[in-house]
């Protein structure tokens, strides 16, 4: 009889806080570009809508999209895989995941905040704002996105063995 081996499932990685019903406090790890995850927006997402009237329309209904999911975060209501999930290639890391919007130009744009979790105290201390704009190279944006992650885990790690230096606390206006 021919055995054949059977390798064993992937391990699930544990779910996010971010979408298991509970409040969370949401830090920002502070640096030159931005100071606080309202300073990110500013620096890595907005200035992609472009310039003028309907780019100012586009990017403002963007960032209420932007403020209300990290709200829904930090009350641990986001739904797995669409909204949050985990960095296969990144142990450790999650993503927090906003929908296509579109630009003055109509071209797709797109945010991930890449983070790590401290469960017993209920944190998510986000690293890396990543903009997506309109690449077709699904390749290039991959890699970009996984390197993303990656800085994000060393960043967090580093924040840690210093003992939680350089964190900004983001406090939400529509936090109910």
């Amino acid at each position: 009889m021919l055995r054949i081996s059977v390798p064993a499932p992937p391990k699930e990685p544990a779910p996010s806080i971010c979408s298991d019903w509970g409040r969370n406090k949401l830090f920002w790890v502070v640096n030159d570009d931005a100071k606080t995850l309202d300073d990110a927006w500013d620096c890595y997402v907005s200035d992609q809508f472009g310039s003028g009237e309907q780019a100012d329309y586009l990017e403002s209904m963007a960032r209420a999209e932007f403020e209300n999911r990290l709200s829904r975060a930090m009350e641990g209501r986001l739904v797995p895989i669409l909204e949050v999930k985990d960095m296969i290639h990144a142990p450790g890391v999650y993503e927090i995941r906003w929908p296509e919007w579109k630009d003055e130009r109509a071209q797709r744009i797109s945010a991930r905040l890449f983070h790590k979790e401290r469960r017993k105290e209920r944190w998510i201390v986000g690293a890396r704002l990543m903009c997506k704009k309109g690449t077709r190279d699904e390749i290039e944006l991959y890699d970009k996105q996984t390197g993303f992650a990656v800085q994000a885990g060393q960043i967090v790690d580093r924040c840690r063995d210093d003992g939680w230096t350089g964190l900004a606390e983001y406090h939400p206006d529509t936090i109910n």
